[in-house]
């Protein structure tokens, strides 16, 4: 009877290097990123797997050379498109897709218009070069390359507004 239950189905394997723990649940990101491995191949699971290598003390051989040991932690996570908690094929429709529309939609915007283009880039420009000269003033260029990230951001919020309610690290 068990036989009859059993089926092979096909799912993607995920392997994460990690340098110091392994995160259980893994991070949204990398879930996120073996689901659109699962979308890719047409599969509904994966196993996201993270591995941690650590250097053990040397070992001292009979002959006294010393011998590296690497000791070795393996964690793996099923990631489901229709995980209850996460519903990640729910969210990858609802959510993801429309933001990267939006955000292709964005990048034409400001393509298509000169002053956006310009803006952004002169902002960009600003951010990348710092602003000023040798002999300007440290505090006032400080001050003035905060204002080139907000403007570089105002111009992307102004185009995608959805980005005001994400976690971009902005400020930090």
């Amino acid at each position: 009877e068990d036989v009859e239950r059993w089926s092979l189905r096909p799912i993607v394997v995920e392997c994460k290097h990690r340098m110091t723990k392994a995160r259980i649940p893994p991070p949204l990101y990398d879930q996120i990123q073996t689901c659109i491995y699962c979308l890719m191949y047409g599969v509904e699971q994966a196993d996201l797997i993270q591995v941690v290598r650590r250097q053990s003390p040397k070992k001292s051989k009979g002959n006294g050379n010393q011998l590296d040991e690497q000791q070795m932690e393996i964690t793996i996570s099923r990631i489901c498109l229709h995980d209850p908690i996460y519903n990640h094929q729910y969210h990858w429709n609802a959510t993801l897709l429309p933001r990267i529309a939006s955000f292709v939609d964005a990048v034409y915007s400001i393509r298509r218009d000169d002053g956006k283009r310009y803006r952004l880039l002169m902002a960009m420009a600003q951010c990348e070069m710092g602003i000023g000269s040798l002999g300007t003033d440290l505090l006032k260029e400080g001050y003035e390359m905060e204002n080139a990230k907000k403007e570089t951001w105002k111009i992307l919020w102004e185009q995608c507004p959805w980005l005001l309610h994400c976690d971009t690290a902005f400020g930090r």
